[in-house]
């Protein structure tokens, strides 16, 4: 599992921003499926939910979720990071899912 406080923050910021588990793919996943990719730090940023997802989102998404703490981003290069330190550039473009404004 992802040991590193940032690791959680990775997982809630991904859980909040689409409002899905980042480690499950499907509904019927078993959570014995889910924990292995949790372990092995497997995820997929395909499919419509990704679709409006920046690139530099999901560059910071994939550094707060590395299971490797040495290579994890830390704090600071978390506030310095692009998705962070430019959201005044950020499209301000309203969220849809299923044809639902969020």
């Amino acid at each position: 599992m992802l040991p590193s406080i940032f690791g959680a923050w990775g997982f809630s910021f991904i859980q909040c921003y689409l409002g899905t588990p980042p480690f499950a793919l499907s509904d019927t996943d078993s959570p014995k499926a889910i924990l292995e990719r949790i372990g092995k730090g497997e995820f997929d940023m395909t499919g419509r939910l990704w679709e409006s997802i920046s690139q530099n989102a999901k560059d910071l998404i994939k550094l707060m979720l590395d299971v490797d703490p040495r290579r994890r981003i830390s704090a600071q290069k978390i506030l310095s990071h692009p998705w962070i330190a430019k959201r005044d550039k950020l499209n301000n473009s309203r969220l849809e899912r299923k044809g639902e404004k969020l």
